[in-house]
């Protein structure tokens, strides 16, 4: 799976190496959802909420 995941152009070595070890057991979600908001300065909600957020808006 992660040699399909790496033809995308999208997905950084990161995201592939995370990939990798969640196959192999060796990631907690927990973790890793601490790590990312620490790297990205928010909470998965707040994220996710800006995803929406930026999907929603009308343009006038």
């Amino acid at each position: 799976m992660s040699n399909t995941l790496r033809n995308y152009e999208s997905d950084t070595p990161e995201t592939c190496e995370a990939v990798e070890r969640w196959q192999q057991g060796k990631i907690n979600i927990f973790d890793e959802m601490a790590r990312l908001e620490r790297v990205y300065g928010m909470t998965p909600e707040q994220s996710l909420y800006n995803s929406w957020k930026e999907a929603n808006q009308t343009k006038l």
